[in-house]
């Protein structure tokens, strides 16, 4: 399945405050699982979003992911009362408990779906 691509993509590319406490760090996977931490504030284990992972079907992730982006799609366009992140926030948890995993591993299986890989700016 190829996500399609939408406006809630530009606001999860980047979120300026993190960039300081990543700087210098390697691109990889778990560069990627510390900025899902910082994004969502959630301190969970790299272990336990790998477990968490786990227990879902690559089909059920995809499934959770499009539902996910339709959703943030008509909220952040719909929510002008609230910043875009709050409110994409706000959905990764809704979608978190329903499947009993955490608002940081649903941010990362969404990424992966989206095709989306953080980079840590060159130049601060």
């Amino acid at each position: 399945m190829t996500p399609q691509k939408c406006g809630v993509k530009k606001h999860i590319k980047t979120f300026p405050k993190i960039w300081g406490k990543l700087k210098g760090e390697q691109n990889n996977m778990n560069t990627q699982y510390e900025i899902a931490k910082i994004v969502t504030k959630n301190q969970i284990s790299d272990e336990r979003i790998d477990k968490e992972l786990a227990s879902l079907s690559q089909e059920k992730w995809n499934e959770q992911c499009a539902l996910l982006d339709k959703i943030m799609k008509e909220h952040v366009e719909n929510r002008k009362d609230k910043p875009a992140e709050e409110v994409m926030l706000q959905d990764l948890m809704n979608v978190g408990k329903a499947n009993n995993v955490s608002e940081t591993t649903v941010w990362i299986a969404y990424l992966k779906w989206m095709d989306v890989e953080y980079t840590v700016p060159d130049k601060m």
